[in-house]
């Protein structure tokens, strides 16, 4: 079944208090400052593709998807990714969302990491510390249904793009941020977004034929941006990253 026509099934349980933990609060005016990405410090060794991008990635229909899924390099990689071209894009371009911040690592057995708001730099715990002698960390629930929530809010405050951190295991079960991937779907937004190869048939259940796979590399994305960009609207001016 395609994305299209489940949209509709993308609703809360009865027991999840969406907003329970974080306040979301008010999106503020256009025109704002919103908060920019700071570069990781990561190497990395994306490269940008030669001229004729469309033709490199496969062909122009590719490039007019509303959904980007960028693959092929670790999860780190891919985030950084994410944040710099969201970095280096125009002011105007109004961006919505959440991507992993890494852990930082401690010697007390649980480096939970963050999802970190692109519009106003708020953090979300994505794990939680179950305490001394525990093995591994537990997931902040809670924290995932807030930065959800905070990403819901600022669709439909309006955005021209939403990047969301990745498609996951909560994703595929219907929890997680699948709320907000359908929410950005329903408003016509465009996504950027990441899927781990292990659940690409859940994805492609939730989404197909709305994507297009584009490799770990930053002109990739600028091209799919741009193409898209100029599918919807040939007068756009915001296409371009500043």
């Amino acid at each position: 079944m395609g994305l299209g026509s489940q949209t509709a099934q993308f609703r809360p349980p009865s027991n999840v208090g969406y907003g329970s933990k974080a306040d979301v609060g008010s999106r503020p005016e256009s025109g704002r400052s919103r908060s920019r990405p700071a570069t990781t410090g990561l190497t990395t060794s994306f490269e940008r593709p030669p001229a004729g991008i469309s033709r490199w990635l496969g062909n122009e229909v590719a490039m007019n998807k509303p959904i980007a899924v960028v693959q092929g390099a670790p999860t780190p990689l891919v985030q950084d990714l994410l944040r710099r071209f969201v970095a280096q894009l125009s002011p105007e371009v109004r961006v919505a969302g959440v991507i992993e911040e890494p852990a930082v690592a401690s010697g007390d057995g649980c480096s939970a990491g963050d999802l970190w708001s692109l519009e106003d730099g708020r953090r979300f715990p994505l794990l939680q510390d179950l305490g001394p002698g525990a093995a591994a960390c537990g997931l902040d629930a809670e924290g995932v249904v807030s930065a959800c929530e905070a990403v819901q809010q600022s669709i439909r405050a309006g955005c021209d793009l939403v990047v969301l951190s990745k498609f996951g295991r909560l994703e595929a079960e219907r929890s997680g941020l699948a709320q907000a991937f359908a929410s950005a779907i329903d408003a016509g937004c465009p996504i950027l977004t990441s899927v781990a190869p292990r659940f690409g048939d859940a994805w492609d259940r939730f989404a197909a034929p709305l994507y297009v796979i584009l490799p770990a590399d930053l002109g990739a994305i600028e091209a799919w941006w741009q193409g898209f960009q100029a599918h919807r609207s040939p007068s756009a001016e915001a296409v371009t990253p500043a």
